[in-house]
């Protein structure tokens, strides 16, 4: 067998996901030829896909030096950069990729990708939408684009719903030709399959809000179905797999295989629990395998889709009457709150008031870089003017740059703010994340887009929450948080009323001790972790949704 036919049967078991035989034989091609750089691009695009970066990195490294002029390899190096968290190397790696090949949409795509992470969201956007000249049916950075478009200050609602029909329009609707009539049992009382679809059965903000509704759903009124297209599965994988009942793995399918397995399934139900956020979730929905589908937690936003039926949400997120333009689904609004949260188990207890020890408030931000616009910085300085006992811890994964430091640095200081209150966090291990918690008094909530996740671990920990509510569900999460956990008081509605609240609180240092010492409690009786309670609503809103459809389908007429 030459090099070059082992070459060729290795890169066959790579497509395929067969990892470690493609290794073997890439090793092989390197000990009879070490200056293979393809062979060792690959070995490193391998270690990239296992997760051990600081090795992808080295052997991406060693091909480039054999073969400087491929964009692909410079690409990819971003890639593996950008997983180590090193975002000025990767945007580096992904600029020169694209010197070497303009129309190169992967590495726009995850140029964009890295330039959010980095905060940096006027250029993100400007990269996805190069992508798209280039590539106008890439569904992933249309996606990218759609998403990104919900953290600048200046968000347009009406604009970013017109995108997502856009959306539709070139990458959904193409694919309606080859939906087939529902061959369910239309009666309305019996039990119901439903299946849930995501890339995020892990350890990811989604399942704190998806474990328990999975694990107190009544089995005599809903068999449950999860479709997982994970990468690596982890811990709460099992959890959420043993809670499931029926698991799939679709990781290795193409949207069109995965559409044909849930059709098969008889799937009555189908919930969307990733929206734009995932590579192939809304590809499946758009071949509408299920009856009825239902978009929920993962996404931000309506999917756009004209084959999605319903979104699930409440009247604190969408108040009535004010967001149904902006949505293709029906809206359906749960009772009291629109997810159950189920704390980590690594939570410590919580801990005194820290301000009480330290003679310091302390604020605190866990939102990613992309969150924060400087709209929304500016009222965190005008917070720290009015307080001047207090500093402002932020914790992100991007905060490891040294860059990013100093434009954050140089903001608060163009703001009368120096340095020296300021405490930066880069990417933290979950369990450090929560205990980091212990020296924080008060979150400052993000603005136009909430942290619905990073909230609601704040008030475990017995950190309350000050949040600014806006006009549409993206800015209203954490509305309906406060409001299940009866603290109303913390929604400000105008940005005056977001820095008085947040002053009057830190100020008040008996108030905010009191609150700290009973966060825990009043959150655990709350609907927001009545995991039975809410589980029940949700199938009631199934059992409607299935009625429906089913008195729908009796009254078409027949051949």
């Amino acid at each position: 067998m030459t090099i070059a036919q082992a070459f060729e049967i290795a890169l066959q078991h790579h497509q395929a996901g067969r990892l470690a035989e493609a290794e073997a034989i890439y090793r092989q091609v390197l000990a009879a030829e070490p200056q293979h750089a393809d062979a060792l691009h690959l070995l490193g695009v391998i270690a990239h896909q296992m997760g051990l970066n600081d090795r992808a990195v080295a052997m991406i490294r060693q091909a480039i030096a054999l073969n400087p002029h491929s964009s692909i390899f410079h690409s990819n190096l971003g890639e593996a950069y950008r997983k180590l968290g090193q975002l000025d190397e990767a945007i580096a790696a992904y600029r020169q990729a694209l010197q070497l090949q303009p129309d190169l949409t992967s590495a726009h795509n995850n140029l964009g990708i890295a330039l959010k992470d980095h905060g940096q969201m006027a250029d993100a956007i400007a990269a996805f939408r190069t992508a798209l000249r280039f590539h106008p049916n890439s569904s992933v950075a249309h996606s990218n684009l759609l998403l990104d478009l919900h953290y600048p200050a200046d968000l347009d609602a009406d604009a970013i719903f017109r995108e997502h029909l856009r959306w539709d329009e070139v990458h959904a609707r193409p694919l309606a030709n080859g939906i087939k009539s529902h061959l369910n049992d239309p009666d309305p009382d019996r039990g119901l399959r439903v299946g849930y679809v995501s890339p995020d059965f892990r350890d990811h903000s989604v399942s704190f809000f998806l474990e328990d509704l999975l694990a107190s759903h009544d089995r005599g009124q809903v068999e449950v179905f999860c479709y997982a297209d994970l990468l690596r599965a982890d811990p709460v994988t099992a959890r959420l797999r043993q809670s499931a009942g029926n698991w799939r793995e679709i990781t290795a399918m193409s949207a069109a295989e995965a559409a044909e397995l849930i059709r098969r399934d008889q799937i009555d139900i189908l919930v969307d629990l990733a929206g734009h956020t995932a590579l192939k979730n809304l590809l499946i929905f758009a071949r509408k395998p299920a009856p009825v589908q239902v978009t929920y937690l993962g996404y931000c936003d309506t999917t756009g889709l004209s084959a999605m039926d319903y979104r699930f949400t409440d009247a604190q997120a969408d108040p009535p009457g004010t967001t149904e333009h902006l949505h293709t689904e029906q809206l359906v609004r749960l009772p009291e709150v629109l997810a159950c949260f189920r704390p980590s188990d690594e939570a410590p207890p919580v801990s005194p008031l820290p301000a009480l020890a330290r003679g310091q408030v302390t604020f605190a931000s866990f939102h990613t870089m992309a969150k924060l616009n400087d709209r929304l910085l500016e009222h965190w300085g005008a917070i720290l003017q009015q307080t001047p006992d207090s500093r402002l811890m932020m914790v992100a994964s991007g905060l490891e740059q040294i860059s990013t430091r100093q434009r954050c640095i140089k903001f608060f200081e163009r703001h009368g703010i120096g340095a020296e209150r300021l405490v930066f966090e880069g990417r933290v291990s979950l369990s450090l994340y929560l205990a980091l918690h212990h020296e924080v008094d008060l979150l400052l909530d993000s603005h136009p887009f909430n942290g619905h996740t990073v909230s609601c671990h704040a008030l475990w920990m017995g950190v309350p929450v000050v949040t600014l509510a806006g006009a549409c569900y993206c800015s209203r999460m954490v509305a309906s948080v406060l409001s299940s956990v009866g603290l109303p008081e913390l929604i400000a509605h105008t940005p005056a009323a977001y820095v008085e609240i947040a002053r009057a609180l830190a100020v008040d240092r008996r108030r905010l001790a009191a609150l700290r010492s009973g966060l825990r409690e009043r959150m655990a009786g709350s609907p927001l972790m009545d995991a039975p309670r809410f589980a029940r609503n949700v199938e009631q809103a199934y059992r409607q949704m299935w009625r429906t459809w089913c008195k729908q389908r009796s009254s078409r007429p027949t051949a």
